[in-house]
C-alpha cells in the first residue's frame, strides 16, 4: 500500500461521544483501476466515506499496488523467510500506557528515547491486533499507530484524535533492524517518518482539530484547541493505541 489518507469531519466526534456502540457504514469506491494483460488487478486506489445516521463522519483513500507471489519473493529476498519472530520487547523500556490513555502495555507501541520526539519502535509479534495473521514485515496498522501515539506525546495530549493523516510508505519495515519515529511540529502540523536502515520507511503529515486539511491536502476550516499542561515529564512521554480494528471488507460493512 503505497498511501493512506483519513479526514475526520467536525463534529465527528460529538456523533460517537455519548453513542455505544459506535457502529458506522463504511463506502467503499474503487477508482484508477489498473489490470494486467490477463484481467488481474495490477493496482487500484479505493476511497471510502464513513457515515452515522446517514451523515458523513469521515473520508479516507488508500491506494494499493497487487504482486505475483513470484514477483513479490523477487522484491523481498530472504525476508520473506523471517515470518513473525518472537521479539523480546520486554528488553525494551516501553513507555507508560497512562501517558497516552491507554491500560495496558500491550497496546504501547513506542518506547522511551533519549532524544525528544524521537522514539524506537516497538514490536510485539504476540499482539493479535497487528499480528492476526502470519506476516514478514511490520505491519503498516502498527506504523500507523505509532504514529499516532507519537502526536500523543509531543501535543501533551493523551486522549487527542487526529482530524486529518496522511501517509506515504516507501520501504518495507523489516523486523531484523531498529526503526524510529521522529517528529517536527509547525503551524499545528505534525510531520512524521519513521526511520530504518538509515533512510526514511514511512512518512506522514498530521493534525489535530486545531488545524485541518483535507486528503487533497486543502485547507478547512479551523477548531481551536486549548492545551493543557504536561502532565508527565516530556522524558517519560509515550503512548499506546489499540482503538484501531481489523478493517471491514468488501464493497459495504457495517
Amino acid at each position: 500500500m503505497p498511501s493512506l489518507g483519513l479526514t475526520i469531519e467536525p463534529g465527528a466526534e460529538t456523533e460517537f461521544s455519548n453513542a455505544l456502540p459506535a457502529n458506522c457504514t463504511v463506502f467503499l469506491h474503487g477508482e484508477g483501476i489498473e489490470r494486467k494483460r490477463s484481467g488481474e488487478l495490477r493496482s487500484i486506489r479505493v476511497r471510502t466515506d464513513f457515515q452515522r445516521n446517514g451523515q458523513v463522519v469521515g473520508r479516507g483513500h488508500g491506494d494499493a499496488t497487487l504482486a505475483t507471489e513470484g514477483v513479490y519473493r523477487r522484491l523481498r529476498g530472504t525476508a520473506i523467510d523471517n515470518m513473525s519472530p518472537a521479539w523480546p520487547r520486554r528488553e525494551l523500556d516501553v513507555l507508560p500506557p497512562r501517558l497516552v490513555g491507554h491500560l495496558s502495555t500491550s497496546d504501547v507501541v513506542l518506547s522511551a528515547g533519549t532524544v525528544k520526539n524521537k522514539w524506537p519502535l516497538t514490536v510485539d509479534t504476540s499482539n493479535t491486533v497487528y499480528f492476526d495473521h502470519p506476516l514478514d514485515h511490520i505491519p503498516g496498522i502498527l506504523a500507523v499507530e505509532a504514529m499516532r501515539q507519537a502526536i500523543r506525546v509531543a501535543s501533551m495530549m493523551p486522549e487527542a484524535e487526529l482530524a486529518f493523516f496522511e501517509a506515504t510508505f516507501l520501504h518495507v519495515l523489516e523486523f531484523d533492524s531498529l526503526a524510529v519515529v521522529q517528529l517536527t511540529e509547525s503551524d499545528d502540523l505534525f510531520h512524521m517518518k519513521i526511520v530504518q536502515f538509515g533512510r526514511t520507511a514511512v512518512h506522514a503529515v498530521a493534525g489535530l482539530h486545531a488545524a485541518r486539511v483535507s486528503v487533497s491536502g486543502r485547507l478547512g476550516p479551523a477548531v481551536s484547541v486549548l492545551r493543557t499542561g504536561n502532565p508527565w515529564p516530556q522524558s517519560r512521554a509515550g503512548e499506546s493505541p489499540t482503538s484501531l480494528e481489523p478493517a471491514a471488507t468488501g464493497h459495504r460493512a457495517q
